[in-house]
């Protein structure tokens, strides 16, 4: 068994390797017990390691200039984030299921669209200027380069 509690790999890639040499030495087909054995625990590991290393190796230069910054607080818009509060009340306190909190929300969502209230964005909606404006203008986040 597994165990739920954070720990690091190399005990669980461990355990892995010998059920692989356990297996293989039980079962070696032509080889002799203790080879099959051995050639399982080395692929095993082989298998194992390689894409860790390659992900992180290949992959640290295209995340390394992801920075995330802290959120712009002045972005957020009341409306939405009403109806939040109101998910997370409904679905801890009230622990009702997710489908039913998801209904709320979306019909109060859209009430607050078809009242016009400040800080719901309506897809479609005209501008003053004329334009389309988007489902979201403010972002809580964003990538620095």
């Amino acid at each position: 068994m597994v165990s739920p509690w954070p720990t690091t790999p190399g005990p669980l890639i461990m355990v892995v390797q010998f059920v692989a040499f356990l297996g293989a030495f039980h079962q070696p087909g032509p080889l002799d017990p203790w080879v099959a054995g051995v050639v399982a625990s080395l692929l095993t590991t082989w298998v194992t390691f390689v894409p860790c290393f390659l992900f992180i190796l290949l992959g640290a230069p295209y995340v390394e200039p992801l920075h995330l910054t802290l959120p712009d607080l002045s972005s957020a818009r009341l409306v939405p984030l009403l109806i939040a509060v109101i998910a997370a009340v409904l679905i801890f306190w009230r622990s009702w299921s997710v489908l039913r909190v998801l209904g709320v929300c979306a019909a109060l969502g859209l009430i607050a669209g078809l009242a016009g209230l400040p800080g719901v964005c309506r897809a479609g909606a005209r501008t003053r200027s004329g334009r389309i404006q988007a489902v979201s203008s403010a972002r809580w986040w964003r990538w620095s380069a």
